[in-house]
């Protein structure tokens, strides 16, 4: 009966250490990727154009240091982002529209918003979402103005990898007890 009841607690152990997966949120800034032929992949995350020309990476971007890189395309080119790791969310970006009151358009899943720039063509306008785009497989944006369109420092929760390891870990210890345990009253 004790081996029993410690191979249920070892079971149950096992079953809340694999199903726990805490959010991590993970960033896309550009600066240490791999672009190839209009896709630019960063931490699981792939960036790629619909558009014949394709977005590039652009080294004259008005965030972090001069000749920071970011992601730039064309007037309608249509950027869309998938992740390798499943479902994601956006939590924000950094976008540069062209003029002051340039206009980019972000879709993801059921959700179309039309962002407008705030900023002077040389600064970022930052772009926040809290609980609007959750659970994506993909994510995209078009410039509807004119002109070319920046986006820079892409901030995406995604579900961190559970470690099943740590399971099986408890579950061999509390083996190993009840097998010390079954011998010493054998």
């Amino acid at each position: 009966m004790t081996i029993l009841r410690t191979l249920g607690v070892a079971a149950f152990a096992l079953a809340a250490s694999v199903g726990v997966a805490a959010a991590a949120t993970v960033n896309v800034d550009f600066n240490t990727g791999s672009p190839n032929a209009g896709t630019y992949t960063q931490n699981g995350f792939t960036s790629s154009s619909y558009s014949p020309g394709g977005a590039s990476l652009a080294n004259n971007c008005p965030t972090g240091s001069p000749n920071s890189p970011c992601l730039q395309f064309n007037n309608s080119e249509i950027i869309t982002v998938t992740y390798s790791g499943g479902l994601f969310d956006v939590l924000g970006f950094l976008f540069n529209a062209p003029g002051n009151g340039g206009q980019m358009q972000v879709v993801g899943g059921p959700l179309t918003t039309v962002l407008t720039e705030t900023q002077n063509g040389n600064a970022m306008t930052a772009a926040s979402f809290t609980s609007q785009y959750q659970g994506l497989t993909s994510f995209s944006w078009q410039n509807v103005g004119q002109g070319s369109g920046r986006v820079d420092n892409i901030s995406f929760g995604v579900a961190a990898v559970p470690l099943p390891a740590t399971g099986l870990m408890l579950i061999a210890g509390i083996g190993a007890l009840a097998a010390k345990r079954r011998r010493k009253t054998a």
